[in-house]
């Protein structure tokens, strides 16, 4: 069951139907489905650099080399990409910690 969300919650990530797990550098989490990877990094309150990404793909600081289900690794833009179940993350951009 998810939890109510408050209003910045809903202006930050949408409204929040279903959680899909993604793996991050070897751990599993649950994530909203269809939000942006960089924007799935600050619900799960990862330590961000803020200053270092642009969030619209202009600086390229946020690529990641992520594996969808059933593919091979390929390099992404964390803040382009959604999350999808099964996703998996190798090493997360510079500028972004698992807390």
């Amino acid at each position: 069951m998810l939890k109510k969300q408050t209003e910045d919650e809903i202006r930050l990530y949408g409204e929040i139907d279903k959680l899909v797990t993604i793996v991050v550098e070897g751990q599993a989490f649950q994530v909203p489905e269809h939000l942006e990877l960089l924007r799935c990094f600050q619900f799960l309150g990862f330590k961000i650099a803020f200053e270092n990404f642009c969030w619209n793909a202009n600086c390229e600081n946020c690529a990641a080399n992520v594996r969808k289900q059933g593919q091979s690794f390929e390099r992404m833009l964390c803040c382009q990409d959604v999350a999808r179940e099964g996703m998996e993350i190798e090493k997360l951009p510079s500028g972004v910690q698992i807390k």
